[in-house]
C-alpha cells in the first residue's frame, strides 16, 4: 500500500513540475518584454522581418527595460539638440502602455548619460541637461514642457 502512494505522489509531483513548466516556458524563444512599435521620429528605415525599428536619422535606441508601469530607454545620439523631439516621438508611441518614460541620451561611445527626458501624463515631459556646469544657478538644467494629455490633446 505504501509503496502505491509514493508511486502516485511521485507522478503527481512530477505532473504539477511539467504543468508548471509547460505554463511558463516560453514555446517560441521570444523574451515576455515587448518591443515597443517602431521608432523613426520620419527616417525611412529598414526592420529585419519580425522586428521594429528604434532607430531614427541620427539616434539609435541601444537597449530598453520595463518594470512596475515604468518604461526605461537608452539612446545614443549626435543630436543633443534633438532630445525633446525624439522623446516626444518614442513617448507617443508609448504612453498608454507605461505610467512613466525615462529616457537616457549618451553620445555614442560615451559611459554617463548627457541628457534625461522624464514623462508621466501628469508632468509631461521633463528634460535633465546632466552636461551643465557647476557654477550655473540650476545644476541640473531642468527644462520643464507640460503634458499634451493635460491641454486636452
Amino acid at each position: 500500500m505504501s509503496k502505491l502512494f509514493l508511486l502516485t505522489s511521485l507522478i503527481a509531483i512530477v505532473a504539477v513540475f511539467y504543468g508548471i513548466h509547460q505554463t511558463f516556458a516560453l514555446s517560441n524563444g521570444t523574451p515576455l518584454v515587448q518591443e515597443p512599435p517602431v521608432w523613426s521620429l520620419g527616417a525611412s528605415t529598414t526592420a529585419p522581418a519580425g522586428r521594429s525599428s528604434t532607430r531614427g536619422l541620427g539616434w539609435q535606441v541601444a537597449n530598453y527595460w520595463s518594470g512596475h508601469g515604468v518604461l526605461v530607454v537608452n539612446v545614443h545620439t549626435y543630436r543633443m539638440a534633438e532630445t525633446i523631439a525624439i522623446a516626444l516621438e518614442l513617448t507617443e508611441l508609448v504612453k498608454d502602455a507605461y505610467a512613466e518614460v525615462l529616457i537616457y541620451f549618451y553620445r555614442p561611445n560615451e559611459t554617463l548619460a548627457a541628457r534625461r527626458v522624464q514623462w508621466s501624463p501628469s508632468t509631461g515631459l521633463v528634460e535633465t541637461d546632466f552636461e551643465t556646469t557647476a557654477g550655473s544657478k540650476d545644476v541640473l538644467g531642468n527644462t520643464h514642457l507640460s503634458s499634451p494629455s493635460s491641454k486636452g490633446l
